[in-house]
């Protein structure tokens, strides 16, 4: 009566109020069966992505340097190595203009290595914390809540902060010795010296003050995971009991072919043997035409000329050949990665629950992604990319558009971004796919128990 009362006189209709009422009571989550859950963010995707991307450009870089020396050297021993590519006037200039960009390249990736490392640590604990808040009766896998508790983002943040003002540090040092060294010789050429040390002490400025903002906020965040630990701790205790429970009640299946282990790495232990032999061969050359560092290079007769030839150029020939041989290998296992995470994803699709061993659950949990593999092979193409460009910038290379080959390499790099977040999200789902139909339980803890 008295709701039709206020009804009437206000002249809303009684479905107009009903959205104002409570929500109706739902089941607490103590009540749920407690889970093992993957983490996954935004955060964890991108820093994932800059990661993969500047590891892969930073051990591209330093091969491409090594491959830049050796290329070098053959190319003055052997008069025609030039000509074979075309290249026999400009090939010795572009080596040389390759250094100057490798040199900016490796800086750049020397800021942002620290940066990716901090801010990896920040997204995962971040992550962490919305977990919590998300899920307060599961928890994530032992080896993310070991990670949390061993390094903070503060500390993170403190350690980059020292590493920086060590490297940044030398770098001034450096910059110092050439200005001076400018100043006697060169006055014209202090301007660069000057600019290169005060970016240098800026840099050491800036890495001073992250430890001093890491410090400050590493007590703080310590505490916090402390409690997230604590907290876990007898949730993935019971959740791995309760997924031992389940596991017991899945019919034994047996896993495909291609996921049974084994891989295609082994490989590169022969690329490995050839990069040794490749070296050792190199090398050989080297000390015949000078064997020490102060000793003058020597001209030999026809038959050691021809020695230091073959020596040279089979040594190079290897070392270039494994380079090669490491992309396509790269390929190649890349697409077994692919066959193997497609080939698991429709099992488990199919399969449902299935009870598997131990050793097989983990294994499961680790396969690799294809996408990630990608986008490390395109932040690799992508330094070499920017190397050579600017090495051809610079010696004036005819028939090249500076702004289309920074843009070549830069849109590999981009693409290395985008493939490294996608390849996370693809792992996070593959690997939550795979607990949702074996309940493998926190198999790196100790307190697994073995359904068989």
């Amino acid at each position: 009566m008295r709701v039709a009362i206020e009804t009437a006189r206000t002249g809303e209709s009684l479905t107009m109020r009903e959205p104002r009422r409570l929500p109706a009571p739902v089941a607490p989550q103590s009540d749920r069966t407690p889970r093992i859950r993957e983490l996954d963010s935004r955060g964890l995707q991108v820093t994932h992505a800059l990661g993969v991307t500047a590891i892969s450009m930073s051990v591209t870089l330093v091969a491409t340097f090594l491959a830049v020396v050796v290329v070098g050297i053959v190319n003055l021993e052997l008069d025609g190595f030039g000509e074979m590519f075309g290249l026999a006037r400009d090939l010795d200039d572009l080596l040389r203009a390759m250094f100057v960009p490798m040199l900016i390249v490796g800086a750049a990736l020397l800021v942002i290595g620290p940066v990716v490392f901090v801010a990896r640590r920040a997204a995962a604990f971040t992550a962490a914390s919305m977990f919590a808040a998300q899920h307060p009766a599961d928890a994530p896998p032992r080896d993310v809540r070991d990670r949390l508790c061993s390094t903070t983002p503060g500390g993170s943040l403190e350690t980059a902060g020292v590493v920086g003002v060590m490297a940044f540090g030398f770098l001034f040092l450096v910059g110092l010795m050439f200005t001076i060294g400018s100043m006697v010789e060169d006055p014209e050429r202090v301007q660069g010296s000057v600019a290169f040390m005060v970016c240098a002490a800026a840099a050491a400025l800036l890495s001073v003050a992250a430890i001093v903002f890491g410090r400050r906020r590493e007590p703080a965040q310590k505490q916090r995971a402390e409690v997230l630990h604590g907290q876990w701790k007898a949730t993935a205790r019971r959740a791995t009991k309760a997924e031992n429970r389940r596991r017991r009640t899945f019919p034994r299946g047996e896993i495909p072919h291609i996921l049974r282990g084994g891989s295609l790495w082994w490989l590169y232990g022969i690329l490995y043997l050839a990069v040794c032999l490749g070296m050792i061969v190199f090398i050989a050359g080297v000390l015949l035409r000078q064997p020490c560092r102060s000793c003058e290079p020597r001209v030999l007769d026809a038959f050691g000329e021809g020695a230091i030839d073959v020596f040279s150029g089979t040594g190079g020939a290897l070392l270039i050949a494994s380079g090669v041989g490491s992309t396509v290998l790269w390929l190649l296992l890349a697409a077994f990665a692919f066959a193997r995470e497609e080939t698991l994803r429709t099992w488990l699709t199919r399969a449902g629950g299935v009870r598997l061993a131990r050793e097989s659950r983990r294994e499961m949990l680790g396969v690799p992604s294809a996408t990630t593999m990608l986008a490390a092979l395109l932040a690799g193409i992508s330094s070499i990319v920017l190397s050579v460009s600017g090495g051809a910038i610079a010696v004036d290379w005819p028939n090249l558009d500076p702004l289309l080959a920074w843009l070549t390499g830069g849109s590999l790099a981009l693409a290395a971004l985008v493939f490294g977040m996608i390849g996370h999200r693809r792992e996070a789902r593959l690997r939550m796919l795979v607990r949702d139909a074996l309940m493998p339980g926190d198999i790196t803890g100790r307190e697994d128990e073995d359904a068989y």
